[in-house]
């Protein structure tokens, strides 16, 4: 009897702890799947349409790899392009000037993680491990219900996903950067064959910022097969400079005024010298005079910050040649902005900002400009 007592108790034990345990897994938070089925079965995908921001308006292009994440994404506006890309191990950069970097920094890392799993849909893994998932209270935008989730990927940053509750689509994603957040909203959701959906709308805002971009689908292609890897290095700088006279280096006169500013002699379309400040991270800007000097009409009006909290909009142009010293660059898009007299009282010039001409230049013609002769 005894015997009978304790085999009992094993057995129920057992039984119990068996339906403890089924119930715990079936409580597992379970992203919709809405789109799934379909999305899993192919193995790329290029979507080409339009993108506008700052007043510019040009073509939108990517190509992602839905097995490995792996992408590459560009913008063409014209007076500039820029593009952006995963090579399976890191993110790089191709920014306005023409030149390119990887992102390698370990914040720059988390954000990569989860971007590509936004971009792949990781959502649809039936695996994940190592993938913290959360519920969040349902929200209502305008009539439309949202299931909530918050999302932080093996090695990401937390990423917020609402979905429509009635079909399951993704409605908006949201991330907190280092200084913003990024809101993506997708719209205009289509099938564009075999039950492979599609958002034709993308709204990007960066509300600290004030920036915006839309890009608006126009065609695509799926394939079952993988892209050719090759696609998605990262592309070589372009060799857009020089130092006249077969010199690796070149010396430029420079003007210290005593109070942290250092000022050199820039000529721009044979056109100057113009005093240029010399900063040591940004962009390359034209101040308003100069640009007018130049002939040189500006376009667009994208959102820029500073050390601030201000936001100020600045239009772009573009320089066939900039010369400093026996120092050349050619081919470059310029911001224009209006400056503070506190900063342009040597007259019409601008900013030579040392971080950014080394992307696109030589590392000596940067340690020259700043060390230069006085």
């Amino acid at each position: 009897m005894r015997g009978r007592e304790l085999a009992c108790f094993f057995v129920c034990a057992f039984s119990a702890s068996w339906i403890l345990a089924s119930s715990a897994i079936a409580a597992e938070p379970q992203l919709p799947k809405t789109v799934c089925a379909s999305w899993t079965k192919i193995a790329a995908v290029t979507l080409r349409g339009t993108s506008e921001q700052g007043g510019l308006r040009g073509n939108f292009g990517i190509i992602l790899d839905l097995r490995s994440g792996r992408y590459m994404a560009e913008r063409d506006y014209g007076v500039y392009s820029m593009a952006e890309g995963f090579d399976g191990n890191l993110t790089w950069k191709r920014d306005r000037s023409g030149a390119s970097h990887f992102v390698d920094s370990d914040p720059a890392r988390a954000i990569t993680a989860t971007d590509v799993w936004l971009f792949r849909r990781g959502w649809c893994d039936t695996a994940t491990n190592g993938i913290k998932i959360e519920s969040l209270p349902d929200e209502k935008d305008s009539d439309v219900e949202e299931v909530v989730w918050q999302v932080t990927p093996q090695s990401g940053i937390p990423i917020v996903l609402r979905f429509e509750r009635a079909s399951g689509l993704l409605r908006q994603s949201e991330v907190h950067l280092w200084s913003s957040r990024l809101i993506r909203h997708y719209s205009d959701w289509r099938d564009i064959g075999d039950g492979v959906m599609i958002p034709f709308f993308e709204r990007d805002e960066y509300p600290e910022d004030g920036s915006v971009e839309t890009i608006k689908i126009d065609s695509t292609e799926v394939s079952p097969h993988p892209v050719d890897g090759k696609m998605f290095a990262r592309p070589p700088s372009p060799h857009d400079y020089e130092i006249t006279g077969g010199r690796s280096s070149a010396t430029v006169p420079y003007e210290d005024d005593g109070i942290g500013r250092i000022f050199v002699p820039v000529f721009i379309h044979g056109k100057g010298p113009f005093a240029f400040e010399v900063d040591t991270g940004g962009h390359l800007i034209l101040t308003t005079a100069t640009a007018r000097e130049l002939h040189l009409k500006p376009i667009g009006s994208s959102t820029a910050t500073g050390g601030g909290t201000g936001v100020i909009h600045e239009g772009s142009v573009r320089a066939e040649e900039i010369r400093i010293g026996a120092a050349v660059i050619r081919n470059q898009p310029i911001w224009v902005l209006s400056l503070p007299d506190s900063s342009n009282d040597r007259g019409p010039g601008g900013r030579v900002l040392a971080f950014s001409v080394c992307n696109c230049s030589s590392d000596s013609w940067c340690r020259e400009i700043v060390r230069g002769k006085q």
